[in-house]
C-alpha cells in the first residue's frame, strides 16, 4: 500500500517542477554555474525516490502478509 495517494504525488510533483527548474538560477547567484539538464535529472531521480519512499511498506511484516 502506498503511502501517498495519486492526488499527492501529483502535488509533490507540481511543487518540485518549479524548484528544479529554478535551481541554476538560483545557484547562480552564489557562482555555482548548473545545467538546466543535470537540474531537471536531480529532480527527476528526486521525484524517483519520493515514489520509492511512498511505496515501501512502513512495516517489515507486511511482506509477510
Amino acid at each position: 500500500m502506498s503511502r501517498l495517494s495519486p492526488a499527492a504525488l501529483l502535488i509533490v510533483g507540481a511543487f518540485m517542477v518549479p524548484l528544479f527548474i529554478e535551481l541554476p538560477v538560483v545557484l547562480s547567484f552564489v557562482g555555482v554555474e548548473l545545467s538546466m539538464t543535470a537540474s531537471l535529472g536531480i529532480g527527476v531521480v528526486a521525484f524517483a525516490l519520493v515514489l520509492i519512499w511512498s511505496e515501501v511498506s512502513e512495516k517489515p511484516e507486511a511482506a509477510d502478509a
